[in-house]
């Protein structure tokens, strides 16, 4: 094998695994049920009752 073909199967392969790593993330951030899960983290900083010195 050539350099050149190690580089083109090194290219379609990571394009592949970057691909499915991507759908991957997509599924689980817009699972159902991960609204209310993202709508509590997204108001934490909102909700300290505490004032620090």
């Amino acid at each position: 094998m050539t350099y050149e073909t190690v580089a083109n199967y090194a290219g379609t392969i990571a394009t592949v695994l970057f691909g499915v790593f991507f759908v991957g993330m997509l599924i689980f951030v817009f699972r159902p049920g991960s609204t209310k899960i993202y709508e509590e983290l997204a108001r934490t900083p909102l909700d300290d009752d505490e004032i620090k010195d």
